[in-house]
């Protein structure tokens, strides 16, 4: 997993267990690490879940191959973990990244 540089890295414990799962898909599918390019700094809206403290969403560089397949396999562990949590999250494809949020 790397940190693009300048990210402010506070992610919110339901955030920070999905991420080795989700670098994991990264490096079998894709032979590279996820890069985060935002989770508690960047340019949001006023009530981002990127604000609050720890941060409760985090942005993924968008995959240049194999988006599809990254998203479904994403979902599937965001949906896994969601179950034992008992909390839910959300993925959102934006123009230049993926969007997870937790909502407890």
């Amino acid at each position: 997993m790397l940190l693009k540089q300048g990210v402010y890295y506070n992610p919110h414990k339901f955030i920070r267990k999905i991420l080795p799962d989700i670098d994991n898909i990264f490096i079998n599918e894709l032979a590279e690490e996820v890069v985060i390019t935002s989770c508690g700094d960047g340019t949001h809206s006023r009530d981002s879940m990127h604000y609050l403290q720890p941060s409760q969403a985090v942005d993924l560089r968008l995959p240049e191959r194999k988006l599809e397949l990254i998203k479904l396999k994403i979902q599937s562990i965001l949906d896994k973990w969601a179950q034992q949590f008992k909390i839910k999250y959300l993925l959102l494809e934006e123009s230049n990244h993926l969007h997870i949020q937790v909502k407890e």
